[in-house]
């Protein structure tokens, strides 16, 4: 598929880059034509799920991480308050 995007890029250099829609098309017939496509194209999606289940547990560690250092922050200026 993406040989077939660069082969149109050389082509025609003005094309648009085709969205998802019409690429979500595309791998519909691609998959009917080559039963062997469908099964790594499932591979390739269940480690990308993974991934990104790791990436949203990470994020939302950073994020209660933040959280607590703004309080803590907020803690310590309303104890020492700053001398003017």
């Amino acid at each position: 598929m993406l040989n077939m995007h660069i082969e149109r890029y050389k082509n025609n250099k003005k094309a648009k880059f085709q969205g998802r829609y019409s690429m979500d098309v595309m791998l519909k017939s691609l998959k009917i034509e080559y039963p062997w496509l469908k099964e790594d194209i499932l591979k390739v999606d269940d480690r990308l799920n993974k991934q990104l289940r790791i990436w949203e547990r990470k994020k939302s560690r950073r994020y209660e991480n933040a959280k607590k250092l703004c309080l803590l922050m907020s803690m310590i200026k309303s104890c020492f308050p700053e001398r003017t």
